[in-house]
C-alpha cells in the first residue's frame, strides 16, 4: 500500500487523536471494529494494526454528531449524505469518543472560517 502524503508533505498515515475498539452497525448486524480517529476523518479497521482502513467517514465543519437512540452508548456521526453508527463499550468511552469527535469538528469549523475569510463573514 503507497503511503498518503500529509499535509507537512511527509508520507505515511495521519497520527491518531484516538482509537480503540467500538461496534460498528451493519446492515444486519453490530461487529466489532478498531476505530481510529484522525485529524480529518473517523476510520475503522477489521482488527488493530491493520494497514488498509474498511472504511472512513470524513470529519468537516459541517459533519455532525447525534445519539442514536435505539442502543445504549451509539451514536451517528454524519457528514454530507454519509453516515457512520457505532457503540461504545461504556458511558466512559461514549463520552470520550462524542467529545474527540467534536472537537475535531469544531477545529475543522474554525479552519473553514478562516479560509473563507474570518468569524462572522466580516461584516457587523
Amino acid at each position: 500500500m503507497a503511503a498518503a502524503e500529509d499535509v507537512a508533505g511527509t508520507t505515511g498515515p495521519l497520527p491518531a487523536i484516538l482509537e480503540g475498539k467500538l461496534l460498528k452497525r451493519g446492515s444486519v448486524s453490530w461487529k466489532g471494529r478498531h476505530f481510529v480517529l484522525s485529524e480529518s476523518a473517523l476510520s475503522y479497521y477489521a482488527k488493530a494494526g491493520e494497514a488498509k482502513s474498511r472504511g472512513d467517514i470524513s470529519i468537516t465543519g459541517q459533519s455532525r454528531v447525534s445519539d442514536f437512540p435505539k442502543r445504549v452508548h451509539a451514536f451517528q456521526v454524519i457528514t454530507g449524505d454519509k453516515s457512520l453508527t457505532v457503540c461504545a463499550n461504556s458511558e466512559e468511552e461514549y463520552t470520550e469518543w462524542k467529545d474527540a469527535i467534536k472537537q475535531r469538528i469544531e477545529s475543522a469549523l474554525k479552519a473553514e472560517d478562516e479560509l473563507s475569510g474570518g468569524a462572522g463573514g466580516g461584516k457587523g
